[in-house]
C-alpha cells in the first residue's frame, strides 16, 4: 500500500542572464509512505536489514519560460541553480535536505560501501562519481560484495532505502508549507 503526497511551492520570479523578463521558479516535494503487505516480499534498508515499511523523498524544481507555465526553461534536478538563484536560509536548507535524501529508496550501495566510496570522493575531489569505476574502488577495497549472513550483497544488483528520519520529514514539510503554493502543472 502506497500513499504519496505533495507539495508545490513558489520561490519567486529572478532575473535569468540572457532574459529580458524574470522566470517563476517552483519546486515539488513528494513524499510517498510505503507499506508491504503480508505475503511480498521484504525490501532491505541500507544497513541490509529487511523492512516492510518506508518513506520515500523526492524533490524537483522548475524555471518556467513565462508566466504563463507553458513551457521549462530548466527542470528536474536544479538543485544548484535553485541554491544560486535563492540564498535565503529556508531554500539553502531545502537545498541541502534535497541533496542528502532525494531518492532515498534508490540507493546503490550499503552504509560500508558508500562511506567508501564517500572517503574516496573527499581524497580525489576532481573524480566525479561513476557507476563503474565506483565498483573497481571498491573491490580494491574489499567491499565490491557484501556477506551477511543469510545476504549476499553486490554493490549496485537492487536498490536498498536509507530510511529517513521522522525529523527529516516534518522538517521538509514545515519548509515546504512556508512558501506560497505554486501554479505550475
Amino acid at each position: 500500500m502506497e500513499t504519496t503526497r505533495k507539495w508545490r511551492i513558489l520561490l519567486g520570479n529572478r532575473k535569468i542572464e540572457g532574459y529580458k523578463n524574470k522566470k517563476p521558479v517552483e519546486l515539488e516535494l513528494q513524499i510517498k509512505t510505503v507499506k508491504i503487505p503480508d505475503g511480498e516480499a521484504s525490501r532491505l534498508n541500507w544497513k541490509l536489514e529487511e523492512i516492510r515499511e518506508y518513506t520515500a523523498v523526492s524533490i524537483m524544481g522548475e524555471v518556467w519560460c513565462s508566466d504563463y507555465y507553458s513551457d521549462c526553461f530548466e527542470c528536474g534536478q536544479i538543485r544548484d541553480t535553485v541554491s544560486d538563484l535563492f540564498p535565503s536560509d529556508a531554500v539553502q536548507r531545502i537545498c541541502k535536505l534535497w541533496d542528502q535524501w532525494h531518492l532515498n529508496n534508490l540507493t546503490a550501495g550499503t552504509v560500508e560501501q558508500t562511506a567508501c566510496i564517500d572517503v574516496y570522493e573527499v581524497a580525489n575531489p576532481k573524480w566525479h562519481y561513476d557507476y563503474s569505476e565506483a565498483c573497481e574502488i571498491l573491490k580494491d577495497a574489499g567491499l565490491y560484495t557484501i556477506e551477511t549472513s543469510p545476504i549476499s550483497y553486490t554493490y549496485g544488483s537492487k536498490w536498498l532505502i536509507r530510511e529517513v528520519p521522522e525529523a527529516i520529514v516534518n522538517e521538509l514539510i514545515e519548509l515546504f508549507e512556508s512558501f506560497p503554493v505554486g501554479k505550475g502543472s
